[in-house]
């Protein structure tokens, strides 16, 4: 375990996950990820604004290829969707609760905003 937080710390891990093989049957894939290679950009800013940033699922799927979209201040936006598109994913992104995988994020200040989910 103590391995597996350092790698993590340094931005190195990996995941293991089930896929289907060629033929049909079950394979095990091994994916490994360097935080350096596919890290976004976080920018303070004061508007929210995803410029081509991918939303993931949990288990590395890609819900959203590149989001984009601004919200300035004095906007309001209510984002639905049917479950597992990617609202809760983005809401993660967006609290740095998940890491930006691509793209740019312009976020406020975490003590001037805040997000209802």
């Amino acid at each position: 375990m103590e391995e597996v937080l350092t790698d993590l710390k340094n931005g190195k891990f990996k995941r293991t996950q089930v896929t289907s093989g060629a033929d049909g049957k079950a394979a095990v894939e091994v994916m490994a990820y360097n935080k350096m290679e596919d890290k976004g950009k976080i920018v303070i800013s004061d508007a929210l604004k995803f410029v081509d940033v991918p939303i993931l699922s949990p288990n590395g799927d890609i819900l959203v290829e590149k989001m984009n979209f601004e919200i300035k201040p004095g906007m309001h936006l209510m984002i639905t969707g049917p479950n597992g598109c990617g609202k809760s994913s983005l809401f993660r992104i967006m609290g740095s609760l998940w890491p930006v995988n691509g793209g740019e994020l312009h976020k406020p200040p975490i003590d001037q905003i805040f997000y209802i989910p």
